[in-house]
């Protein structure tokens, strides 16, 4: 189209050279007599066909009146459908001649001028983007959103203003939200679930022989246990409460506790209580993990001896000691005949003792085999302690930096220092005290009502997710701005329009940072943050928001082939559609390629399932990865899966479909709707089942209200007849061989996809570049683009023709754009009213 605006000067430079004539004179002397020629047969006040009439427009003025019927009749004439082929054709300088015309009657004085940016709308957050907006918020992995109503759809997406309402229904979805976000951002300790384990008097389970005496106390013999069954609610820290008691006057038993019948939780020793059978109470601090578990007490072997046994052991040292003392003190001359009798006796004396110390020994063993018996009123489990880590947002501890102590900060200070930090990100813009002051009114109170610090912290939470100001993306300007002044964005709203474009979510720190420093007007700083925040994992929004808007592949979820025709296909095989275009379209988006690799590529990415598929070989397991198409009969996004199957019906293919798919999307030059009263192709395969596809569509061809739509659209379509309803490659549909043959509105004839794919993008790469840049655009501003848009999409493509139409240079050149950076203040109806 930039192209066409150049000529459109050149043309009336000319004209007013050659014939003197006016710029409104060009109109009626020139445009008028092309469209008798070559439209008024089929498109005049007599005929109408397709409710298109030409005829009526004697001045340039006037096509404004009518301006989507002129800007189709561009696209029209320009993609060469119109005229009909089988009708006059005017010469390529004709053709560019009329195209010129009609361009500057429609943007001549838009795009000559200093044109003002379109109205900004105030829009509410989409689904996507309040879920990407409360897990960046929050750190948190929730999706309360998947709950609300479907978003209504403007201009081909679902984050135009002009078309997400505010209905009833949503807004209650929105205060279950808010609290549901609030309850996992900030845990009340009051709302944790506690460990419901407890085992007392006659609940408690024995192993073993024992007693019981009137007040329910157990005696249980020293190799019985007690044990139970409990669930954990949480990993974390709890508290094992041990209610027992030795049985001895003066003695003690040790106790230990197994987890499941191995781990030890640790011992406890416990001493005689009284005559009566009491017992102590006391507590083991133990890790848990969430889940079933087995808990048994049992008594075992004290590690630390009596007092009067380790007395008794410093004696017996002490003795040994003397008695070493006194055999170093005895002469050398004693005689040998006595040596020999005390050796003699020594020996006996040996001998004796040796057998004495076995039956100490064994008397000793018996003692450690048989342990104390010990009084067992109960056990059971407290906690967890603290809050367990699974139940921390990703900043609790950010939200409860300050909290109330006593003497020196109060309920309402701490709440303050909380959300003077909080409310700025939920707001994505500065907050006056005041604003801080009023949320935290609402924490005083609540602990005031005797609430946990925490509980209040969620109060203020939840209001704060009922804000306009976090539901709505308002881009209001400043308070000084007169009614139609240009006015550049805010920082802060400058900052939100980036990351919502590349992101579908909120700024992240760099963004406020740069905001906050006012370095977001400096072009140099712009283009890095594109390219940064391309790079980006969160990047990947702009692929699934934008790039599965543009090619429908979200459609795809509700499509399935006939599964007697295609028993193969599952839903691990639709994925893998899915997941290949859109690593196409992250490819090109990241690359330093051009946007026209998305037509004409000879990479793709393919994982086994969908390799498996194509019938390309050397692709093992479920990663997918970069594979070559050369010799398959496949390029570009055109020739995958998942285009085919969302252009097929269910049990064949659709040439209708996928040409008409080819001209909305890749071209721009969407076909208007069939006529009433035109048969199903359906209805035609009842009357002649027999006939190849390419006949029975000729039916449709032959019809004079089809014909022109048709003509295109069949030829576009048959080239891709060699891929079936799933996408797999054949040779025949049925007995019919494949006639994957056409011809281009313009002249250039194919035999298959391949061919028909290299004549658009050498002939009307231009085209899809403008569709490209026009959907995204369209995409980044949330609304429908004005007729000065349409000016800035022509200088954008033009700009970025040099380097080779890369897509990081059209992103960029949109976000340097005036439309995206600036607005028009608005101008009140009363302001205009001239009574």
């Amino acid at each position: 189209m930039y192209k066409l605006r150049f000529l459109f000067g050149l043309l009336l430079s000319q004209c007013l050279a050659a014939t003197a004539l006016r710029g409104d004179d060009l109109w009626p002397a020139q445009a008028v007599p092309l469209l008798e020629k070559y439209c008024f047969d089929c498109h005049s006040n007599d005929t109408q066909e397709a409710e298109v009439n030409l005829e009526g427009f004697a001045a340039a003025e006037s096509l404004i009146a009518a301006e989507s019927m002129w800007k189709e009749t561009i696209k029209q004439v320009e993609f060469g459908s119109m005229p009909p082929g089988d009708m006059d054709q005017p010469t390529d300088e004709e053709r560019k001649t009329l195209l010129a015309l009609i361009e500057g009657a429609l943007y001549g004085d838009d795009c000559d001028l200093d044109a003002k940016p379109g109205k900004v709308t105030v829009r509410r957050l989409n689904r996507n983007e309040y879920n990407n907006t409360i897990r960046d918020l929050f750190g948190v992995t929730i999706r309360p959103a998947d709950a609300f109503p479907s978003d209504e759809v403007g201009a081909g997406f679902d984050n135009n203003g002009d078309v997400l309402t505010l209905p009833p229904m949503l807004l209650e979805k929105y205060v279950e939200a808010a609290e549901t976000v609030a309850a996992v951002a900030v845990t009340d300790p009051k709302t944790l679930t506690k460990i419901d384990a407890r085992w007392q008097s006659d609940k408690v389970q024995i192993k073993g022989n024992y007693t019981t005496n009137n007040f329910e106390i157990h005696t249980i013999d020293g190799d019985g246990e007690i044990y139970g069954e409990f669930e954990s609610p949480y990993d974390g820290d709890y508290g094992l409460i041990v209610e027992a008691a030795a049985v001895e006057k003066d003695s003690t038993v040790t106790l230990e506790a197994f987890l499941d019948g191995e781990t030890s939780l640790g011992k406890t020793t416990f001493k005689f209580r009284d005559s009566t059978g009491g017992v102590h109470r006391q507590t083991l601090k133990v890790k848990l993990t969430k889940g079933k578990h087995t808990i048994d007490i049992r008594a075992v072997k004290s590690d630390e001896k009596k007092d009067d046994e380790k007395k008794s052991d410093e004696k017996k040292s002490d003795e040994k000691k003397g008695d070493e003392k006194k055999g170093d003190e005895k002469k050398g001359d004693e005689k040998k005949g006595d040596e020999k009798k005390g050796d003699e006796k020594k020996d006996g004396e040996k001998k004796g003792d040796e057998k004495k110390d076995g039956e100490k020994k064994g008397d000793e063993k018996k003692d450690d085999d048989t342990l104390p018996k010990f009084r067992m009123r109960g056990m059971y489990f407290e906690g967890p302690y603290g809050i367990p880590k699974e139940r921390l947002s990703g900043t609790h501890w950010q939200l409860l930096r300050h909290r109330p102590q006593r003497n020196k900060r109060s309920t309402l200070d701490a709440a303050k220092e909380n959300l003077k930090d909080y409310l700025p990100l939920a707001f994505r813009s500065p907050v006056d005290d005041e604003t801080v002051a009023r949320y935290a009114a609402l924490v005083d109170v609540a602990v005031q009502r005797e609430e946990t610090f925490e509980r209040g912290m969620q109060v203020a939470i939840t209001a704060s997710l009922l804000s306009p100001r976090f539901l709505f993306r308002s881009e209001l300007p400043s308070e000084g701005a007169k009614p139609g002044e240009l006015v550049a964005l805010d920082p802060y709203q400058l900052a939100s329009r980036l990351s919502y474009m590349f992101w579908a979510s909120m700024p992240d720190n760099r963004l406020r940072d740069l905001a906050k420093q006012g370095k977001l007007t400096d072009e140099a700083v712009l283009r890095s943050e594109v390219k940064r925040m391309l790079a980006e994992p969160k990047g990947e929004a702009l692929v699934e928001n934008f790039a599965d808007q543009w090619l429908g592949l979200r459609n795809l979820s509700g499509l399935a082939p006939d599964p007697k025709q295609f028993p193969k296909f599952d839903e691990k095989l639709r994925e893998a559609m899915i997941q290949e275009t859109r690593l196409t379209f992250t490819d090109c988006m990241r690359g330093d390629g051009s946007v026209l690799s998305l037509l004409d590529s000879q990479d793709t990415f393919l994982n086994q399932r969908l390799a498996d598929h194509y019938g390309i070989e050397g692709v093992e397991g479920d990663e997918f990865r970069r594979v070559s198409l050369k010799g398959t009969g496949r390029k570009g996004i055109l020739t995958q899966a998942s285009i085919l199957m969302l252009t097929s019906n269910p049990t064949r293919t659709s040439p209708v479909k996928r040409g008409k798919w080819v001209m909305e999307n890749i071209l721009g030059t969407p076909p208007p709707d069939p006529p009433a009263g035109v048969p199903e192709l359906e209805a035609t395969n009842e009357s002649n089942p027999d006939a190849p596809l390419r006949e029975q569509l000729a039916i449709h061809r032959d019809n004079a209200m089809c014909a022109s739509c048709h003509r295109v659209m069949d030829q576009i379509g048959f080239s891709f007849e060699h891929f079936d309803v799933t996408g797999q490659w054949r040779d025949r549909d049925g007995k019919h061989p494949i006639d994957a043959s056409g011809t281009l509105p313009s002249g250039e004839s194919f035999d298959d996809a391949q061919q028909m794919i290299a004549m658009l993008r050498e002939t009307r790469g231009t085209m899809f570049v403008t569709e490209l840049t026009r959907r995204l655009m369209t995409y980044a501003l949330g609304r429908e683009l004005t007729r000065q848009d349409e000016c800035v999409v022509e200088d954008i493509v033009a700009a970025t023709e040099a380097d080779g139409w890369k897509f990081r240079d059209i992103a960029t050149a949109i976000v340097l754009s005036r439309p995206f950076r600036y607005q028009t203040a608005p101008v009140l109806e009363d302001e205009n009213d001239d009574t």
